[in-house]
């Protein structure tokens, strides 16, 4: 099986017709419609970043692998540029299930396409040891998630054989001479490879509920729904306004206060260029010296109202997801979103005077484009939504049986009130910021 272009090969019609299902073919026909409609420059076509945008749990080595994959079926020019049309799409995929029902399949050719290389070029081996390192761990988890999660259809020819590929896989370390563990490894790409493009795209993109009645100054309907889609599915149902300038005031201690260990959370702003741009915070913002976040973290900016959001998502280059401080001499106050606190070089950078901030373009984290008009800008309002529950208060907060709020306690801690040392969980979330202007 060859993974990669030939002289002569059928058209993509007839692959359809072979390999899929009058319904699969409609379906591929429809996602990839959506997927090449998401960047205005590459029309009938597609590149990485369009293909990830609406897959938000798949880690990006195996993103990277998959679409190296499809980008090695295509024949066109726009293979250069990395972009990749419907016919290489059919063919990879295609290729992919023929893998998948071939028992005795050569899985070599698969898994040199997914690691951009050639048997015998320089460093091929380095490459490909990457690669299947990254299947061991990286894939199945996102299978299971997506299957579970996001309703693949059942019927799919992965299904059968991808948990027996991936315990095989768990025997041991793969390597360029184990036939039965990179065949192993092959089944879990394609299988992953398939998953991505048969289940309905338009369905990774609902519109989530917008609790008590809240609307969004910043973010059209359309964008929220497009923004939802990119969260993890399992912070796709319902959004709670946490914080709006127009309702809270243009504050950082405020933010801080309703904010702070809350919620994973989509942080927006408008700023005075007229783009909104913000990012999504897989953990609840916390005051912290250090970044936290996973690799589902992602920036955004919309350059007008009915535009669609340009996401960029986490690339793997290093950890640095999300930041918040303030108060501090020696390091950034306010949020920032990918980079490095040293140089003070973020993807996107609040600061706390909530007046100011900047966007540095390609920062390692997320290889973002500028987000807003110009690197320096000033900010009109901002918007904080949480995408998930507030996570409950620590046991000796509760009111159950010991707890500090529990009946046996109500004399202590109406004395305590009096006193004005009141136990407040929601305040003691997030210390005092009293100055806003600082940076």
């Amino acid at each position: 099986q060859n993974m990669g272009t030939a002289a002569s090969r059928p058209s993509a019609e007839a692959v359809l017709e072979r390999a899929f299902s009058t319904s699969e073919a409609r379906l591929l026909a429809r996602n990839f419609g959506v997927v090449a409609a998401i960047s205005p420059h590459t029309q009938g076509r597609f590149t990485l970043h369009d293909m990830l945008s609406l897959h938000s749990c798949m880690p990006p080595a195996l993103g990277h692998a998959a679409f190296n994959i499809v980008l090695s079926s295509c024949e066109s020019e726009c293979a250069a540029e990395g972009e990749v049309d419907y016919d290489a799409l059919i063919h990879a995929l295609g290729r992919a299930r023929d893998c998948l029902r071939t028992p005795g399949f050569d899985p070599l050719a698969v898994l040199q396409a997914a690691a951009a290389t050639k048997v015998r070029t320089p460093g091929w081996e380095e490459a490909l040891g990457s690669v299947l390192e990254m299947v061991r761990s990286e894939p199945l988890r996102w299978l299971r998630e997506a299957s579970e999660e996001s309703g693949y259809p059942k019927e799919m020819a992965w299904l059968a054989d991808t948990e027996a590929a991936a315990a095989v896989l768990q025997s041991g370390v793969p390597s360029p001479k184990d036939t039965a563990l990179l065949r192993a490894a092959a089944t879990v790409l394609c299988s992953a490879l398939e998953a991505m493009w048969l289940i309905d795209l338009r369905l990774l993109a609902r519109m989530p509920e917008l609790a008590d009645g809240a609307v969004s100054h910043l973010l059209e309907p359309e964008a929220v729904r497009r923004l939802n889609g990119a969260l993890p599915p399992r912070y796709r149902e319902r959004w709670r306004l946490l914080y709006s300038s127009g309702r809270d005031g243009l504050s950082y201690s405020r933010l801080v206060k309703l904010c702070v260990g809350r919620a994973p959370c989509i942080v927006a702003l408008r700023e005075s260029g007229g783009r909104v741009l913000g990012g999504f915070s897989s953990h609840p913002l916390a005051l912290s010296p250090k970044f936290y976040g996973d690799f589902s973290c992602f920036v955004f900016s919309l350059s007008g109202a009915s535009a669609a959001p340009r996401i960029f998502r986490a690339s793997g280059d290093n950890h640095n997801f999300v930041y918040m401080n303030a108060q501090k001499e020696q390091l950034p106050n306010g949020i920032a979103f990918g980079g490095q606190l040293d140089s003070r070089f973020f993807g996107l950078w609040l600061r706390a005077d909530m007046e100011s901030g900047r966007s540095d373009a390609d920062s390692a984290t997320y290889h973002n484009e500028q987000l807003a008009a110009s690197a320096e800008f000033g900010i009109e309002s901002v918007e904080v939504w949480a995408v998930a529950e507030d996570p409950p208060p620590p046991e000796w907060e509760q009111e159950g049986e010991g707890g500090v709020r529990s009946k046996q306690h109500a004399e202590a801690a109406a004395f305590a009130q009096l006193a004005g040392i009141g136990s407040n969980y929601a305040d003691q979330a997030a210390p005092p910021v009293e100055d806003d202007g600082e940076e």
